[in-house]
């Protein structure tokens, strides 16, 4: 089934984010550019296994079995490979639909089932155990908040994801609709991971050096600061309030589309049967 989409030209910036319709491409460079999720999650990748290396005396073979060949990343993976290419589409999408695709894509085994799932919550993978340790003192202590949402993005985020990158690929009606609810778990997610501990006052965050103290917050710019508290907790958590958002709206405007058209064509129908 194909879905219907609305025509409406959007802007640069909407057409970052995915929210405008998808007949028009303002941004003619954006064909040229690389998938920013995928950049962004190398980047991810990256910092990870260089922080992990740097703990344990720059030990490769730790690292190969604790991350690249753990059997729950290897599993993940291949599950989310076998989705994406056995539900690619015949002629390309527009672009910012590809980049919406592999937002799903690396969402699915990558922090919903990898990091914050089968790590986070099951402490299955070590290299990501140790770096969330060091970032968040709740993941050692088996706070609920992080296990439950952690598991949830295991069992419930990570499956719907892997049904949106299924069905933006094959331009499926449920698309948008799909891609609401996942977005709206994927918001909630970060504002009470976030929130949480912005209540209590952030004594877990980073796990080696808080900020939250007797005396009130002490913000720090030091290296460990930086990489755990200013990227690893607020700007990665950030990017699941920011994306969302934009995929909610993008969601809502094609709905609304729909069912606009929808009653139309009912009602031109209902007037030629008078």
């Amino acid at each position: 089934m194909t879905s219907i989409t609305s025509k409406q030209q959007p802007s640069t910036f909407d057409t970052i984010f995915g929210i405008g319709g998808c007949h028009y491409v303002p941004w003619q460079k954006a064909h040229k550019m690389p998938d920013p999720t995928r950049v962004f999650s190398l980047l991810v990748i990256t910092i990870m296994v260089f922080r992990f290396l740097v703990a344990n005396d720059w030990n490769v073979s730790l690292v190969m079995t604790g991350f690249f060949l753990n059997v729950y990343v290897v599993a993940f993976f291949s599950l989310a490979c076998a989705v994406f290419y056995l539900s690619k589409p015949l002629t390309p999408l527009p672009v910012y639909d590809q980049w919406t695709a592999e937002w799903y894509f690396w969402n699915a085994w990558l922090y919903h089932m990898v990091m914050d799932g089968a790590s986070g919550s099951f402490r299955l993978v070590p290299v990501v155990v140790q770096q969330y340790d060091i970032l968040d003192q709740r993941f050692p202590k088996h706070h609920v908040v992080p296990w439950l949402i952690g598991s949830m993005e295991l069992f419930l985020m990570a499956p719907l994801c892997l049904l949106t990158l299924w069905a933006i690929q094959k331009r499926h009606v449920l698309r948008f609709p799909l891609e609401l609810v996942t977005s709206t778990f994927q918001m909630a997610g970060m504002i009470v991971f976030v929130g949480a501990e912005v209540y209590e006052g952030q004594f877990n965050i980073p796990a080696l050096d808080p900020v939250g103290t007797k005396d009130g917050l002490d913000f720090k710019f030091n290296m460990y600061h930086l990489v755990y508290y200013w990227f690893g907790f607020w700007f990665c958590n950030l990017v699941w309030g920011v994306i969302p958002y934009f995929r909610i709206m993008r969601a809502v405007n094609e709905c609304r589309f729909a069912f606009t058209q929808s009653a139309m064509t009912a009602n031109g129908i209902s007037k030629k049967s008078q």
